[in-house]
């Protein structure tokens, strides 16, 4: 298995886990996905993305918990959100 293959499987195993916790606590908080958000903007803009697919000390682990934490958030939004050929939906939702 390649490291561009382990994100997929990374993300559909830690990003429900994130979305229960959060359900525990009511639902994201505006501070999480803001600050989740703003993390990777920042990555972005950097072109600093090349820690999710190879380990770079110091940098990788906190990549990988910001983009769970931003799936997670995005999972709460009407319709949840699709990624990495994912779809999390955080709870039944009425229109």
């Amino acid at each position: 298995m390649h490291a561009n293959e382990l994100l997929p499987e990374f993300i559909g195993i830690f990003v429900p886990l994130e979305i229960m916790r959060l359900e525990e606590n009511g639902g994201p908080k505006p501070a999480e996905l803001a600050a989740a958000s703003a993390y990777w903007m920042n990555r972005l803009d950097a072109g600093e993305l090349d820690e999710l697919l190879f380990p770079v000390k110091g940098k990788t682990a906190r990549s990988a918990s910001m983009l769970v934490s931003l799936i997670a958030c995005l999972a709460f939004e009407t319709g949840g959100v699709r990624v990495f050929g994912h779809h999390f939906v955080a709870y039944e939702q009425t229109p």
